[in-house]
């Protein structure tokens, strides 16, 4: 049996034996703790360093400008020959044509990411192969146009600053409805119009795309009525409908109509009857920030219409 004097020695021992491992195992768990959140850390520095570094090249002249309209320019290391605004793009390096795309010229800038149109199927798998994201956005509506610049916002951590710009346009639509609206009240008869985009074939907007949208926002009504987006029809197909204007991207196109000696039965369309024959030179060719500026020119060729 242990005298009192030896109980009270192994008892003392035993409080070393735990104290000691107790604040062993307590510093050995701050320098864990310590560790992690320096490898958190290091993990979310290497996260921001890896966003720094995204390389983006952009194959659609829409694309690269809503880049600018953003801020986010700094991101784009190249574009194509046909992005041409704003004027601060031309400073960026081109890959070539978009028809079609280089796909060695695109791999000279090391991009991470490329935004590309429809098609080109053969060169977005090439680029995925290579681990390079491709990025394709719908374009059609002023909706899809809001949706895009809300992604880049939160691709680019610039979110605040995508849904102030889209703010923005959807207040300048609603002027626009405002306007349409009072300025229909007058005439209850909806301007008639007909978008020449394309000659041979001859290419027009139908009801599917941003240019449809422009009319409803302005309150005008397309000739016409076919659900594809951008359909090809044969000139004989207008002559039984009523058109009030005549928007044409191509100088051709105009110059044929004017002329009246293929076709003498435009004679009696009220477009020709009253010159309404304009060549938009570049305006609704894409979705682009410019097309606000379009929606503008049209309303007020609309206010000059109205007050003939």
């Amino acid at each position: 049996m242990m005298s009192i004097r030896e109980l009270f020695f192994r008892q003392r021992d035993d409080f070393h034996f735990f104290l000691n491992f107790f604040l062993g195992s307590f510093f050995v768990l701050i320098n864990l703790c310590a560790c992690n959140l320096s490898l958190e850390k290091k993990s979310l520095d290497f996260e921001k360093s890896h966003q720094r570094e995204k390389r983006w090249i952009s194959l659609a002249p829409s694309y690269t400008q809503w880049f600018y309209a953003l801020g986010i320019d700094s991101h784009l290391v190249a574009r194509t020959d046909f992005c041409t605004q704003p004027k601060q793009a031309l400073e960026k390096p081109s890959v070539g044509s978009l028809f079609p795309p280089s796909l060695e010229k695109i791999l000279l800038h090391q991009p991470t990411d490329v935004l590309m149109i429809e098609g080109h199927l053969a060169l977005k798998e090439s680029l995925r192969n290579l681990g390079i994201r491709i990025h394709e956005y719908p374009q059609n509506t002023f909706e899809e146009i809001f949706q895009m610049i809300k992604a880049l916002g939160i691709q680019f951590d610039v979110s605040d600053q995508s849904q102030s710009l889209i703010d923005q346009y959807r207040l300048k639509i609603s002027a626009f409805k405002t306007k349409s609206e009072q300025r229909n009240a007058k005439s209850q008869k909806k301007i008639k119009v007909l978008y020449e985009v394309w000659t041979q074939p001859l290419t027009v907007a139908g009801q599917s795309n941003f240019f449809q949208d422009s009319l409803d926002i302005l309150g005008l009504e397309n000739v016409i009525a076919s659900k594809e987006s951008w359909p090809q029809i044969t000139l004989e197909s207008l002559f039984s409908k009523e058109i009030d204007l005549i928007l044409c991207s191509t100088s051709a196109f105009c110059n044929d109509l004017r002329s009246n000696q293929t076709h003498p039965i435009w004679l009696e369309k009220r477009a020709l009857k009253s010159k309404n024959l304009i060549e938009i030179d570049q305006r609704f060719n894409q979705p682009s920030p410019k097309l606000f500026e379009d929606l503008a020119w049209l309303d007020h060729v609309i206010d000059q219409m109205k007050s003939e």
